[in-house]
């Protein structure tokens, strides 16, 4: 079974979460807590990375399968950067295969949607049902909260932290609607879906 990490550190946090534009690449942080109607007084909650070429979500699914398939459940999702391709194909087909889990994703940035195959891999998550949507404020606040050993410490918003909500909201909201995504991968200037974020 792969390891659940508890809290993280208060500067991982804010070095990984940050909605900056641009900027070294980073790993892939994906904080989560699964909820039960049924069963509220046991939520499963943590955070996984990627490691050694095995994504986030690749450990993270692999964590839900110890889910009770008896049980209905709301997962939801805070990643620091949106999936891949090949991750929304498996979390696209992991929902298919356990319909007693609804999925809630918010994500800090959009991963290469200069790629066709990106962008496709969040609408397949879209028409799939799943809640997707980029992370605010609020987002932030409350991960800080419930995922971060701030010791008492409140949330500290980076400069232009709306601002950059906001960019990559309409960039999502861009994609999502489409009905045919852009020709050529790597297109620029046509929409703003195409822009590369680093």
């Amino acid at each position: 079974m792969v390891e659940l990490g508890e809290v993280l550190e208060r500067d991982l946090f804010l070095l990984q979460y940050q909605n900056v534009l641009s900027g070294p690449r980073r790993a892939a942080y994906l904080c989560f807590k699964a909820l039960s109607v049924e069963c509220i007084d046991s939520p499963k909650s943590g955070y996984f990375c990627s490691d050694r070429g095995v994504h986030a979500e690749m450990r993270f699914l692999e964590n839900l399968k110890t889910l009770d398939c008896g049980l209905s459940y709301t997962v939801t999702c805070y990643f620091s950067w949106s999936p891949c391709a090949n991750c929304s194909k498996a979390l696209v087909k992991f929902l298919s295969n356990n319909l007693n889990v609804n999925l809630r994703i918010f994500v800090s940035r959009l991963y290469r949607i200069h790629e066709r195959r990106n962008r496709e891999g969040l609408k397949l998550l879209n028409d799939a049902g799943v809640h997707l949507k980029v992370m605010n404020n609020e987002h932030f606040e409350y991960c800080w909260k419930t995922f971060v050993d701030h010791q008492q410490r409140p949330f500290p918003p980076w400069d232009n932290i709306v601002e950059n909500h906001a960019h990559y909201q309409e960039e999502l909201t861009d994609i999502l609607q489409q009905n045919g995504l852009c020709a050529r991968d790597g297109e620029r200037g046509t929409i703003n879906c195409c822009s590369q974020r680093n």
